[in-house]
Order: structure tokens, then C-alpha cells, then sequence
């Protein structure tokens, strides 16, 4: 009897905390992280190749290119999970919304993989 006390005390905790950890408020932040990364690759990846073409032998505007596209990463991956986290005041959902993106960014990652149809090679045409 007492076991099964254990075990719905166990149950009822873990509830809470799946409550806590897939709560609406942290799958859409972490779901607004996720689509500003992948916005920030998206428009890093433009930019770049404007740099390349124009100023790809001046080191500095490179450099000072891959640090803001730093930066905008991390604010990307950070910043909504910290203003959700600092608005609410509970600081452990920052860490939720953190691993939810993660998940999320699989997810992407895996429709992106599996919907995206291959490229052939051109046939070589024989002489």
C-alpha cells in the first residue's frame, strides 16, 4: 500500500514539473527563438555572400561581419528566453526554453532534411 502511495506522489510531481516545462508560454517563446535563428542564418547567409563579393579581401568589415553574426546568434538563442524568463520571474524556465528550442530546431532541422528533394549531378554528355 505504501509503494503505491510512493508512486502517485511520484506521478503527481512529475505532472507538475511537465506542466511547468511544456507550458504554452515556453513552447512559443522557444518556438520565436528558434525562427529568428533561423532568420539570422537566412539573412547571414545573404550578407555574406554581398561581402564576399565586394569586400572579401578587407579582413575588417569580415571580422567585424562574423562578430555581429555572433551576436545576433546569441540574442537570437538568448534574448526572448531571458525577457520571458525576467518578465515572469522565474528564472528556471530560461533552461526550458533553452532545451525547447533545441527540440524545435530538430524538428526544423529534420522536416528540412526529409522534405528537400536531392540535386542530381549533370550527366556528362559522352564525344
Amino acid at each position: 500500500m505504501a509503494q503505491k502511495i510512493e508512486i502517485k506522489k511520484i506521478l503527481e510531481k512529475a505532472t507538475e514539473v511537465a506542466k511547468e516545462v511544456f507550458s504554452l508560454t515556453n513552447l512559443t517563446v522557444s518556438l520565436l527563438s528558434t525562427l529568428l535563428v533561423i532568420g539570422v542564418s537566412y539573412l547571414s547567409g545573404i550578407v555574406g555572400q554581398s561581402i564576399q563579393l565586394k569586400a572579401y579581401s578587407n579582413p575588417t568589415i569580415y571580422l567585424s561581419f562574423l562578430i555581429v553574426t555572433f551576436m545576433c546568434y546569441f540574442w537570437a538563442i538568448t534574448g526572448p528566453a531571458f525577457l520571458a524568463s525576467a518578465y515572469k520571474k522565474n528564472w528556471p524556465s530560461f533552461v526550458y526554453i533553452i532545451l525547447l528550442e533545441i527540440v524545435w530546431l530538430t524538428v526544423f532541422i529534420a522536416i528540412l532534411y526529409f522534405t528537400t528533394p536531392t540535386k542530381e549531378l549533370p550527366q556528362m554528355i559522352p564525344m
